[in-house]
C-alpha cells in the first residue's frame, strides 16, 4: 500500500544493485512483480518539493480474511482559488497493478472545488466523505 501515495507524487526510487532511478509508477509490473533484479534493492525514495495548495488523503476499503485491503486509494488535488489545478488519484487492489483513473483526474482539473462538485455517496458516513480530504486541514492533508 506505500506506493499509491507515492504514485500520486511522482516519487522516484534509487535501486542499488542495478544504480538506477525508477519512477514508483514503474516499478511494478503484475501481481507481485516488479521490475527489480535478484540482486537489486530499493535503497532511497526521493520525493518532489510540494506544490502550494497540495492537498492529499489515503483511504483503504474493508480486508479479505489475508487482512488485504479490497480496494484503496490515495489522491492528490493542488487547489488555487478554489479551482483543481492538478488532479492525481491511484487505485490499488482493484487490478494487477495500480491504476490511474486518467477520466476521473481530467474531470477534476479545472473544476471549481465545491459542495455541488464534491457530494458525498449515499449512505457514506461523514467522516468518510471524499469532502474531508480537501475541506479544512484534516491530518491526513499534505502542505
Amino acid at each position: 500500500m506505500w506506493r499509491r501515495p507515492l504514485f500520486v507524487i511522482d516519487a522516484v526510487l534509487m535501486i542499488a544493485g542495478g544504480g538506477r532511478e525508477v519512477p514508483v509508477a514503474d516499478l511494478c509490473v503484475g501481481m507481485n512483480k516488479t521490475i527489480l533484479a535478484p540482486d537489486e534493492i530499493i535503497t532511497e525514495i526521493s520525493l518532489p518539493p510540494v506544490e502550494a495548495g497540495s492537498h492529499s488523503a489515503f483511504m483503504k476499503a474493508g480486508k479479505t480474511s489475508a487482512s488485504i485491503a479490497k480496494a484503496n486509494a490515495a489522491i492528490l488535488l493542488v487547489i488555487r482559488e478554489s479551482k483543481c489545478t492538478k488532479a492525481r488519484i491511484a487505485l490499488g487492489s482493484v487490478a494487477p497493478t495500480v491504476i490511474r483513473p486518467r477520466k476521473a483526474e481530467n474531470a477534476l482539473t479545472g473544476e471549481t472545488i465545491d459542495d455541488k462538485l464534491i457530494r458525498p455517496a449515499p449512505g457514506l458516513p461523514p467522516k468518510k466523505r471524499a469532502r474531508s480530504a480537501i475541506s479544512g486541514r484534516p491530518k491526513n492533508t499534505v502542505a
